[in-house]
């Protein structure tokens, strides 16, 4: 047993063998497909004739033959973009995630893209971020994390907004991205206590 997809992962386990019964010219080999959450290409398993025993001698014809198995998860491939903290000076980052839906991952890392939008300045404000982030392979999401810079400037809240502008990796056709709408976080400012002056 050969091809692209993996014994017991794709597909049920192989014993290596089949019986023909006596008076049967024929018997169909099945291979059990498993139905994973993994969104990858198609996948083949080949067979190959390697011998064969009987009571009454037996010509083994040597050949190989290759069945497809056909990937369902492509209606999973969208990445998503959501928040999942609100940052504070001196307290707790900002955060974002990127993720595919449900526990869907592929087997090769994903690139995501996003621009940044909002109030606060990137570097100044909160610790810079790049305007992409990878999704390793065999993992479900990313965490863009946004630390934030503890100044000492009275100032009311700032927000951060991202939106994501693509995705790609090594199967491109497989990914996609959505909806196009900024998700946007609040930093809050640790400054605004009653001010002092002095003459």
């Amino acid at each position: 047993v050969g091809g692209t997809a993996v014994s017991g992962s794709d597909f049920t386990a192989l014993s290596g063998n089949i019986s023909i019964p006596l008076g049967v010219n024929s018997v169909f080999l099945d291979i059990p497909v498993l139905d994973d959450k993994i969104i990858e290409l198609d996948e083949t398993v080949t067979i190959t004739l390697t011998g064969a025993t009987s009571l009454i001698p037996t010509t083994v014809v040597a050949g190989t033959e290759t069945a497809t198995i056909f990937d369902n998860d492509a209606s999973a491939s969208v990445i998503t973009l959501e928040r999942l903290l609100d940052g504070q000076e001196g307290g707790s980052m900002a955060q974002f995630r990127v993720k595919f839906p449900d526990t869907y991952f592929t087997t090769v890392p994903t690139t995501v893209s996003y621009v940044i939008s909002g109030t606060a300045s990137n570097g100044i404000d909160y610790n810079t971020i790049s305007g992409s982030v990878v999704i390793p392979a065999g993992a479900n999401a990313a965490n863009i994390n946004l630390p934030v810079v503890d100044d000492q400037i009275i100032e009311g809240e700032e927000t951060v907004a991202l939106r994501l502008t693509g995705a790609s990796n090594s199967h491109p056709y497989l990914i996609a991205y959505g909806p196009n709408t900024a998700v946007e976080v609040t930093i809050t400012d640790n400054d605004n206590i009653s001010p002092e002056i002095q003459l």
